[in-house]
């Protein structure tokens, strides 16, 4: 499956996230919701993400990652053609949004992990950002097609188009899950895992080759040479030294590495070698004590430094977009369709922005540099809310206040192979992004209504000042601190070798 068809499934998932709203009224009649249970059907997905996405990614980490988020996808899919087939029900209506929030979580949780498989480990930041575009822009892309085709189909008939398109990726997804043969390669800084075809074993050094000792002349089995640093022990069957002693193997890989120059044994030419660090040796802990969890197995510091930053990123976003259609309405005395439809097109810059994050990190630059654009943020929210503008002015600066928290959220998803210790660490790290950031999605509307007041509009620049600089704080301060175990980019390179050397 090629990264575009992993990004368009994120896509779909967040367009179902947003399916309800541009479909509101007619969704609200069709089931006789109250206004509480409108609000609580759009926003279910969210509540599901911001509980259980943490748990989700754990829960994910062992498991075949591509196989569950084409299960994802089925399920947004299944749930999402009920809605149109049973009575309607608002107990119903509430428990399949539950279920797509299941399907969501899966997606949003698991994607960034295969997409991880899909791409080298240099291009994986990069890719991460354009991730962060997604769901911005399932949210666009599902209040534009939602409002058109909710007025010419009808609500069940943009629903079920949704469903369809979930389900033909569903398909698409779990027939390159199912094909796939490879592991995803160790991100810049993880230790890789000495040699990825089995020519030799991925166990600390000293154990051995795993397809087993080479033969001797005659047919019998000779000695393994030992992959132990020097010093370590006597290999078997080693020849004797002067005076009758037994001299110690010569060792091929010196202290600390898994395979001497990345070289390859002579028995396996051509075969695909990462020269990755070992794995850390083993704390056995003391007596009557548990040994230690292995690394990547617990959230460490860094992936939740890096989701408190995204929090706040994201709370900025999602604050201007709640608050700017009543802006513009009681400033300006707009529409609630014009200030809606404008709204719309603001909340679309925040997926360029995150291509341009993309675009600078494949060009070499970090992401705590490329995350300080997020900074602006405050200027031109106190430029759109001062009320000094005219509308035009107000809707080109907030334009350019989600272009440049868009960067911001693209730095985030970027930096996260920098933050994880190893590759299996992924899906729980990226779980912590998925679910702070929903949690900071959550708290921004009512957060930025109570300081405000919806009238004191001049009051969102200051509430939007410390969110910024705290964002880049953290996001700062996640880069900055290098994971115990973490090796340095060059040892997850995938080299080819052509033959002995």
């Amino acid at each position: 499956m090629p990264p575009a068809t992993t990004i368009a499934a994120g896509v779909a998932a967040a367009a179902a996230l947003g399916k309800v709203a541009p479909v509101s009224d007619a969704v609200r009649g069709a089931f006789g919701l109250s206004a509480t249970w409108l609000g609580l059907v759009i926003s279910t997905i969210t509540f599901v993400a911001a509980l259980f996405a943490l748990p989700a990614g754990e829960w994910l980490r062992p498991r075949a990652v591509g196989g569950w988020v084409a299960a994802g996808l089925a399920v947004l899919a299944v749930a999402g053609g009920l809605m149109v087939a049973v009575a309607p029900a608002t107990g119903v209506l509430v428990g399949l949004r539950v279920a797509e929030g299941a399907g969501y979580l899966l997606v949003m949780v698991g994607a960034p992990v295969v997409l991880a498989s899909q791409v080298s480990p240099r291009r994986l930041a990069p890719a991460l950002a354009v991730w962060g575009a997604c769901v911005p822009a399932g949210l666009a892309l599902s209040a534009v097609a939602g409002g058109v085709l909710g007025s010419a189909w009808g609500w069940r008939g943009w629903f079920l188009l949704l469903a369809v398109v979930c389900a033909v990726l569903a398909v698409v997804a779990g027939a390159a899950a199912g094909t796939s043969r490879t592991s995803p390669p160790s991100p810049p800084g993880l230790p890789g895992r000495g040699v990825t075809d089995g020519a030799v074993s991925p166990d600390p050094p000293g154990r051995g080759v795993a397809d087993g000792p080479p033969k001797a002349p005659g047919g019998r089995v000779a000695a393994a040479p030992s992959l132990s640093p020097l010093g370590r022990g006597v290999a078997d069957g080693a020849p004797s030294a002067p005076g009758g002693r037994v001299a110690a193997a010569p060792s091929l890989s010196p202290p600390g590495r898994g395979v001497a120059d990345g070289s390859l044994p002579p028995s396996s030419p051509g075969r695909r070698v990462t020269a990755g660090l070992p794995s850390p040796p083993r704390d056995r802990g003391s007596a009557g004590s548990p040994p230690p969890s292995p690394p990547g197995r617990r959230v460490t510091a860094g992936p939740l430094l890096l989701g408190a930053g995204f929090a706040l990123t994201a709370l900025i976003s999602v604050a201007v977009l709640s608050l700017f259609p009543l802006y513009l309405s009681s400033r300006f005395s707009l529409p609630p369709g014009t200030a809606g439809a404008l709204t719309s097109a603001v909340a679309v810059a925040s997926v360029p922005g995150s291509l341009l994050a993309g675009a600078l990190l494949r060009r070499g630059a970090t992401p705590r540099a490329v995350g300080a654009a997020a900074l602006s943020c405050p200027v031109f929210a106190g430029l759109v809310f001062g009320g000094a503008l005219p509308p035009g002015g107000a809707v080109a600066l907030a334009v350019l206040l989600l272009f440049a928290a868009g960067i911001g959220v693209g730095a985030a998803y970027g930096a996260l192979p920098s933050v994880v210790v190893r590759a299996d660490a992924l899906p729980a790290a990226n779980g912590v992004l998925v679910q702070l950031g929903s949690a900071g999605t959550l708290l921004a509307p009512p957060l930025f209504a109570a300081v405000t007041g919806l009238a004191q509009w001049e009051r969102a620049a200051f509430l939007v000042l410390p969110a910024a600089v705290a964002g880049f704080a953290l996001l700062a301060r996640a880069t900055a601190r290098r994971p115990r175990g973490a090796g340095h980019p060059e040892h997850a390179e995938i080299t080819e070798e052509k033959g002995n050397r």
